[in-house]
């Protein structure tokens, strides 16, 4: 026999809620591992609820998410969900999020094929201390942009924020197509009277460094 329990049901009343399957379970005690529901194959859980709520799925003896569980709405609009022994990560479309083991935030991109992992982490966010964000890379040097317009790839306004791995740092508006030009860097808030050595102030309307 293919199914042990095969059930049906009719739904006929517009005006009434239905629920095809309903536990109410009373706790007046029980062991925090208690199960609402528990799923096995070959005496091995697959899938279960417990008691708090919590769903899991079985993968590889712990219980965790699998390689991936995909919720989908329509070909365009996958969220995953997926789990390695390194990451664990969350996909919507073409961008995924996933805090690694080294104590990251990634980003990436997958590729063309829905729920596998990205081959190649593009960015790299650490919280380095109570209210500090890094963007790191080993050696590799980063850029951060902040848009102020953004139509495509060659038509833009940006305040551009760079650390080569030479040292040298640059704070600069840039452009592209409809916002190439009228670009322009405004520092406001120096101090009008010389501070010291290297930092910069406003002598009159005119930015000079200290001395």
């Amino acid at each position: 026999m293919a199914n042990i329990y095969a059930m049906a049901d009719t739904w006929d009343a517009s005006g009434t809620t239905f629920t095809a399957i309903k536990m109410d379970v009373d706790d007046q005690a029980s062991a925090s591992g208690s199960l609402l529901m528990d799923l096995q194959v070959g005496g091995t859980s697959r899938f279960n609820v417990e008691k708090d709520g919590d769903i899991r799925v079985l993968q590889t003896g712990v219980f965790n998410f699998g390689t991936r569980v995909n919720i989908r709405s329509g070909s365009d609009n996958n969220v995953v969900f997926g789990r390695t022994s390194t990451q664990f990560w969350v996909g919507l479309n073409e961008v995924v999020v996933a805090p690694l083991s080294g104590g990251y935030f990634g980003l990436g991109q997958y590729g063309t094929t829905v729920g596998v992992l990205p081959s190649t982490i593009n960015v790299k966010l650490y919280p380095e201390a109570a209210g500090t964000l890094a963007q790191r890379n080993g050696t590799n040097a980063q850029t951060f942009n902040l848009y102020g317009t953004y139509t495509d790839a060659s038509n833009l306004r940006r305040l551009v924020i760079n650390m080569s791995a030479a040292g040298v740092a640059e704070i600069k508006p840039n452009g592209l197509g409809t916002g190439v030009s009228g670009n322009v860097l405004h520092i406001s808030g120096l101090p009008t009277a010389n501070p010291g050595p290297g930092i910069l102030w406003n002598n009159a309307g005119t930015v000079e460094v200290g001395t």
